[in-house]
């Protein structure tokens, strides 16, 4: 009879456990996802770098900004957390696209157009290794961009992502340049 509870004891922390690591992953996932999209409307990267200020110039800011985080991340340990904030990802564009006035009916389309576009351009960031091929990536997924700045940008929030945990990130402390 003691074998029986404490089986059912050791199901319920396991249970508990589980629940309790979603919660954080999709929490976590949502304050990273968070950062990735306050770090994409970063004032420079539309003066200097000359991203476009519109719908497209911040949906490439977002997506290089979401594949910079991807790439530091990218540990099986940190799956569910990435996961969890691409979902949320998804459905920021589906507000964004219902608030933009497309019908119930398409924005399925929509969503799934843009999430091509969003996964072919993490496929040739990567692809590149080095800084010309990031240059090249950057020209062809990002139009009238200064490539040279933007991947000058794109090294340096990487060193700076590089040297800083997950838990420090989603607190929000992402250290300013030095």
């Amino acid at each position: 009879m003691f074998s029986l509870f404490s089986h059912k004891s050791r199901q319920c922390r396991r249970l508990a456990f589980r629940a309790q690591r979603r919660r954080l992953s999709r929490e976590y996932g949502a304050r990273l996802y968070e950062r990735a999209l306050r770090a994409s409307r970063e004032e420079r990267l539309f003066s200097d770098c000359s991203l476009a200020d519109t719908a497209d110039g911040r949906l490439d800011s977002l997506t290089l900004h979401l594949y910079l985080y991807m790439e530091r991340f990218s540990s099986p340990l940190h799956e569910p957390v990435l996961r969890s904030m691409m979902e949320f990802f998804v459905r920021d564009l589906e507000h964004a696209l219902r608030e933009l006035g497309t019908s119930d009916l398409r924005v399925g389309k929509k969503v799934r157009q843009v999430l091509l576009r969003v996964y072919g351009a993490f496929r040739v960031y990567g692809s590149a290794s080095d800084d010309r091929q990031w240059r090249e990536a950057l020209s062809r997924n990002i139009l009238d961009c200064d490539s040279k700045a933007l991947c000058l940008y794109r090294a340096d929030f990487s060193k700076r992502l590089a040297r800083q945990p997950l838990r420090e990130v989603i607190g929000g402390r992402l250290r300013c340049k030095q």
